[in-house]
């Protein structure tokens, strides 16, 4: 989990996308332009969506099954639903620049990565 935080610091910080979003902007501010990011970039933005989005509703299920309530809290000054509907967004247009099956993997790399089965 220690290797789990130092990414995701790491991301917050360097990745301009994810802090520009945890200011306040919205996609609408980048809509078309992720195909001047690098692909590190477009894979720390799916690292940050899916952690946000996948793999906390898991830990939090762990924790209540029953977590509809538990996941109403604000990231950033915005509702957890909202942000993750914010990302959701992002991923949309790196799957239309990646294609549906590279987008698959980039996902499922982020999910090996922080939030590893064994």
């Amino acid at each position: 989990m220690k290797t789990t935080l130092k990414t995701l610091k790491c991301i917050f910080n360097f990745n301009p996308v994810v802090k520009a979003v945890s200011e306040g902007l919205k996609y609408e501010h980048f809509k078309g332009s992720l195909t001047t990011y690098s692909n590190l970039m477009l894979m720390t933005l799916v690292m940050w969506s899916t952690f946000w989005c996948e793999i906390i509703p898991k830990l939090v299920e762990d924790f209540d099954s029953d977590n509809s309530e538990t996941l109403k809290f604000n990231f950033s000054g915005m509702p957890y639903e909202k942000y993750c509907k914010e990302f959701d967004k992002f991923d949309m247009e790196i799957e239309d620049l990646v294609g549906a099956s590279q987008a698959e993997r980039m996902k499922n790399d982020a999910l090996r990565i922080l939030y590893p089965m064994d």
